[in-house]
């Protein structure tokens, strides 16, 4: 396992499940999407909490 940079992989997959999804109902197309959002969301606002409470 080569220690490579983590975004790549994370958009191949990302792009993978999107596939996968298009044979889905809307609505699960954007339920799926909404939780993408918010575990994006939520990982921005944990990252800011942790650079604005753990100066290094």
């Amino acid at each position: 396992m080569s220690n490579r940079h983590q975004d790549g992989f994370d958009l191949k997959g990302l792009a993978a499940v999107l596939h996968e999804l298009h044979g889905l109902p809307i609505g699960v197309q954007y339920a799926a999407l909404a939780v993408v959002v918010i575990i994006v969301i939520a990982s921005l606002i944990a990252g800011c909490w942790m650079v604005s409470h753990f100066h290094v």
